[in-house]
């Protein structure tokens, strides 16, 4: 009879041990589902966009990467005489009335002086029409042949008020203009709800 009651002992506390570390894991699930965190070390590509007329191409690098390799790289021609613009973008459902922040690292090569690259926000209703709001941007002018990574932080707050009130979606875009040439890399993206 004592050997009876060790075993189902033992098996009451097999059983608790394979249901508790279940019941953590949905309830961190459920917690999550309302909240926006995306992290990307990009190692795989976004959707890309460019002007017809420019002349540049995106690609993953897996060659060069901020914290380690591997990053998205818009690389434009030395034909893109007009400075057209290119960008990579990725698209996150998000609710009017709540803040968000992303970061991305960037790294660029000879670009001519005055360059643009930028990390923008574009605002999409549920049928990802464009809403024709304001977009949201920061970025930076590169003045040198090369520089080392760098960081871009751009937070939006969007409004529960008027036309804002529409917004179920941000279009991120991760982009460069007014160059006729160079390469920019993009690394370790991320979005988050503050």
């Amino acid at each position: 009879m004592n050997s009876y009651k060790k075993m189902n002992k033992l098996h009451t506390l097999a059983i608790l041990a394979l249901l508790i570390p279940h019941a953590n894991i949905s309830k961190a699930e459920d917690a999550d589902h309302d909240k926006l965190e995306f992290k990307d070390s990009m190692q795989k590509c976004w959707s890309s966009w460019k002007r017809p007329e420019s002349e540049c191409s995106f690609r993953f690098d897996e060659k060069t990467g901020y914290q380690k390799p591997g990053s998205l790289l818009i690389e434009l021609a030395n034909s893109n005489q007009k400075k057209d613009s290119g960008c990579f973008l990725k698209r996150f459902k998000v609710s009017p009335g709540k803040e968000y922040t992303a970061i991305v690292w960037i790294k660029t090569e000879n670009l001519d002086a005055g360059a643009e690259v930028s990390l923008t926000f574009q605002y999409q209703d549920a049928n990802k029409k464009f809403l024709k709001l304001p977009l949201n941007k920061t970025l930076t002018k590169v003045n040198d042949k090369k520089t080392s990574w760098k960081r871009l932080v751009l937070t939006s707050r969007i409004s529960e008020n008027g036309k804002w009130a529409e917004v179920k979606n941000l279009l991120c875009t991760l982009g460069v203009k007014n160059t006729t040439k160079g390469k920019v890399w993009f690394d370790d993206f991320e979005i988050f709800e503050n």
